[in-house]
Order: structure tokens, then sequence, then C-alpha cells
């Protein structure tokens, strides 16, 4: 089901509207507990542009977990998709004293009176007057003001929140999503879980350069959707590039000795026309003669697979294995591999067009620097950093050193700016002598 830029604006206008009726004023926590959705969207629009502060969930959440999460942010209301999720948040409710409503997307199956239904909240249109209130509620927010509080996903003890800011997210959207050539008429598929910065951040992008965006159903039909929707570009994990890889190879491997052969020569083809692409260089005219034709052969009906008219990915979360990307690559399709973390909003260094490594996570993003330090530690600073952990002033002091962040990870840079990941420090043991190990 589609919906217009209009109709979508007037929702968040008559949301941001009825929040400031349910008296939540600027800095209130708000949780947002939903799949993939565009309620979600809309909550945390009309979130930003009032100074609420978004706490989002992920829809898996326990109910202690979520308990914590809540109970820490002190949220006064949350957004939540259905029943499954109002159900875990009724479970813990008790304990959560700042929480005065709930708001369900699709219903509670709950006729509790601090259960709100969106469908009250929200409207299909609205007036010019109630427009201009809340692009000027929206201009009143200052770059430095704490628009969410994501908690990470620590191995050990609780989760920790960290305080991103409007200005945080601002410079990660203009400096990451300007070189990519994103226009209106694009289709963006929005796959990987809102709750993690790494696609609301891409979605950002979307909203700022007037790309559509379509919703997955989930992991488990995206190949339905791919060809449903046929986007030109979508974020993803090392796990949707091994799935997809290792359901064609299943294919290849059954197909008649001909077919399999003729793949492996395209394969062989792409390896070679790789690294012209990548710097963007004309080809040699025999091995251009040999490209047109395995396109036409081969890496044609690949993509078609994917709906066909996919520029490029954004891979990220997790390293992706240079072998992989090398053979997406020599099959025709585009992957800029990127690196981050929660508390830098989330991009540090990514891929660009013309400015590809393979084996690299890129290079830093305009604006932000990095450096390894003597222990082979990532550090960065920028406009990306988060303000701190939220009432943990101990492990922002810890994280946060001279204004440079300590990701934790180990890496190397080459001599032209590139990153590479090589590690975890945590996993790294110093010996008697001082060896690191």
């Amino acid at each position: 089901k589609k919906i217009a830029t209009h109709t979508f604006v007037a929702r968040v206008v008559s949301l941001a509207e009825s929040l400031q009726k349910l008296g939540l004023r600027k800095g209130d926590r708000v949780g947002l507990i939903s799949e993939n959705r565009p309620e979600w969207h809309i909550a945390d629009l009309a979130c930003l542009g009032l100074g609420l502060v978004n706490v989002p969930l992920y829809p898996a959440e326990s109910v202690e977990r979520l308990r914590y999460i809540l109970g820490h942010s002190e949220a006064r209301l949350c957004f939540l998709s259905g029943p499954e999720q109002f159900d875990k948040v009724r479970a813990a409710w008790p304990e959560l004293p700042a929480l005065e409503k709930v708001v369900a997307f699709l219903g509670s199956g709950s006729s509790d009176s601090r259960v709100l239904a969106w469908s009250d909240l929200v409207r299909d249109d609205t007036t010019d007057k109630a427009r201009a209130e809340f692009e000027r509620a929206a201009r009143a927010q200052g770059p430095d003001d704490v628009c969410t509080l994501i908690y990470t996903s620590g191995t050990t003890g609780q989760p920790k929140g960290a305080l991103l800011t409007q200005h945080n997210f601002g410079s990660n959207v203009l400096s990451s999503g300007s070189p990519y050539g994103y226009a209106p008429e694009d289709v963006g598929l929005c796959l990987l879980p809102l709750c993690h910065v790494y696609e609301r951040t891409m979605d950002y992008i979307y909203f700022w350069c007037g790309v559509s965006i379509a919703y997955a159903e989930g992991f488990d039909r995206v190949a339905e959707n791919l060809l449903e929707v046929r986007p030109m570009m979508m974020a993803a994990v090392p796990r949707f590039f091994e799935k997809f890889y290792t359901g064609m190879m299943e294919v290849v491997q059954s197909a008649p000795w001909p077919k399999r052969k003729l793949f492996e020569w395209a394969v062989r083809v792409g390896r070679e026309t790789t690294p012209y692409r990548l710097a963007r260089k004309p080809l040699p005219a025999g091995l251009a003669w040999r490209r047109r034709l395995a396109e036409a052969l081969v890496y044609r009906k690949i993509r078609a697979h994917l709906g066909g008219r996919l520029r490029f990915f954004i891979s990220g979360s997790a390293p992706l294995s240079p072998e992989l990307n090398e053979f997406f690559h020599a099959v025709g399709f585009t992957i800029y591999e990127g690196y981050g973390l929660t508390e830098t909003s989330p991009v540090i260094t990514i891929s660009f067009p013309g400015v590809v490594k393979l084996g690299t996570v890129g290079r830093a993003i305009e604006g932000v620097e990095v450096k390894i330090a003597a222990d082979g530690e990532i550090l960065t600073r920028g406009p990306h950093i988060m303000k701190g952990y939220y009432k943990a002033e101990e492990e922002t002091r810890e994280a946060l050193r001279d204004a440079w962040f300590h990701t934790g990870d180990l890496g190397a840079l080459d001599p032209e700016g590139f990153l590479s990941i090589t590690g975890r420090k945590k996993d790294v043991i110093k010996t008697a002598g001082g060896k690191m190990i």
C-alpha cells in the first residue's frame, strides 16, 4: 500500500499535535517497540520535531530487558506495534512508574484507558496552521539537543544508553549520503531493524534525498520483496550476501555442465574487469567485448533475481569477506562497505563511488577523524560522536578521552587512509613480557 508524501507529512504533524495535547514536552523520553513499518518513521519524525527523545527497542526484546530500558530511560510514553509487544509492556508496567501511556499501531487487545489507539492520534490531513506550528517547533531544536537514546547490546552487564544529538545525525547524513547520486525517482528497501542506528540513518538519507522507502516484510521474505519492489539501493549485512551467494551456488551446481562452465567463465571475466570498474577506468577492447557478452548471458539474469534495478548496496554491521565482496563486484553488483557504531551515529568510514578498496571499510567521511592508537585500537573524533552514555559518567569518561572516542575495535590505516578492521581489543591478551597476542 502506497502512502503519498502529503499524507505522510500530515500524519507526522497530526501525531505531533496529539503528543503535545498529551502533555509531552521537549526532553521527555518515548519508547518505540515495533517492526519496520511507516508508523515507526512517523512516530520518530514527530518526536524529532518536538524535541522528544526516541528510545527504540528491538521487537524481540525480552520482558526483562524491556523493563530495564524503559525504566532506566524513564520513558513517559511508549509506541508499540500490536498485542505481542503490549503483552511484554503490560508485564513490565508495574515496575515502570514513569510510563503513563501506550500507543498501539495495530491495537493492543486491551481496554485499559492508558492504552491509546494510533488511529485516534493520527490524521491523513492537517491545516496550514498546524504545519507551520510543527515547522516552528522543529526549527527551534538545537544541534546539541538529544534526539535519541539507543541502548547498546553489551555482552556483559546492563546495556548502556548512547545519547545522540540532532547534529550527530545531521552531520552523518550530509557526509555519508552526498556522494551516491540519490534521486527522487529512486526506491530504497528498508530491511534492517529501524531500532538499529544503521538502517535508521540510511533512511534519514532517503528522506533527505526524496527517495521512496519500501518496507521489507522480514528477512525470510526479502527475496519476494526485492522482486515486488525492484529497489535501486538498500542497506544490508554480510548474512544477506552470504545467503544469496549460497542459494545461487546451489542452483549453479545443479545446472547442466555447459551452464556451469558458462557461469565460471563469466565470473572470471568479471574478476578481470573489477579493478577497472572500481577505478572508473575504461576496459581494454577485448575485455569490454567479453564483459558485454557475459552481461547478456549471465550477469543480467543474476541481477534479475534481486529486482534488476539495484545500483548498489551498503554493507555494514560486520565485516564482509573480501572474497564474497569480490564475487559480487565480478557479477555486476556494487557494494560499498562501511564501519561505525551506535555511539558514532553510526558512520565513521565508508567506501564511495570511485573510492573503493576491497578488503577495507573505506575512508573517513567528511569532518571525521580516525587514528590508530599505540595498542592498535581505532579512535575517532568529530561531529558524529555521541554526547555520552545516559546516567553513566564513568563509562562516558572511559569511552571519550580528549574528545577521541575509543571504539574497542582494532584496525589499521593504509597510506591512502583506507581502514581495515583486524579484531576486537577485548580479545587481545597481554603477556607478562608485554607482548600482545
